[in-house]
């Protein structure tokens, strides 16, 4: 959970609370307001051109970034280009099933394999993520959940992939791509953060 922590400026006065706010420190004439607790996070699958557009911009949005990297061969290619960030090169269902279960956190399928995407939509169903998120277009998402389908998702649990992952902008290029997925990671945050207040 978060915690917020206020500090009267005027009497020193120490109040201590739970919250759902995000992390964050504010301070006024009146009052330091600090909240602390897990960060935002974000785990994105699949190295490759919409990941490495879309990594700066999450930065930029204070959040958390991982990346997981199963395939031997796109990590030997493209490894170098993510060394800014903490990357995997293992499995993608067994790191979420270990770190991103909690309601603090997002999964973006971006490997535009299978054999990556689903391992990881799978597990990311099973935990509290408030984003689940695969890219490909409306064919492909459709034939993904129905393949997912098969492997005992249910209909309820597949209504909270959102794919084509992105704002409907529409977007054709790994650039646009980036900034729309961006543009939804920051709506779904949103509305989670007003779910909660």
């Amino acid at each position: 959970c978060r915690v917020q922590r206020t500090v009267s400026m005027s009497s020193e006065e120490l109040s201590v609370m739970e919250t759902e706010l995000r992390p964050s420190v504010h301070l006024s004439n009146e009052q330091m307001t600090h909240v602390f607790g897990p960060p935002d996070r974000i785990l994105i699958l699949g190295m490759g051109e919409p990941a490495r557009y879309l990594l700066p911009i999450l930065e930029s949005l204070d959040f958390q970034i991982q990346i997981c990297e199963p395939r031997a061969e796109v990590w030997e290619r493209e490894a170098a280009a993510f060394n800014q960030v903490d990357c995997k090169h293992c499995l993608p269902d067994d790191l979420i099933r270990e770190s991103y279960q909690d309601a603090y956190c997002a999964i973006v399928a971006l490997a535009h394999d299978p054999r990556v995407d689903d391992l990881g939509i799978i597990a990311a169903l099973e935990g509290q993520a408030y984003f689940v998120g695969a890219m490909g277009s409306k064919k492909t998402s459709s034939n993904r959940i129905a393949r997912l389908e098969a492997l005992g998702v249910t209909e309820d649990e597949s209504r909270r992939i959102s794919a084509p992952v992105g704002l409907d902008i529409p977007s054709k290029t790994p650039p646009e791509i980036a900034v729309s997925i961006a543009a939804e990671l920051i709506r779904a945050r949103s509305d989670l953060y007003e779910r909660r207040r």
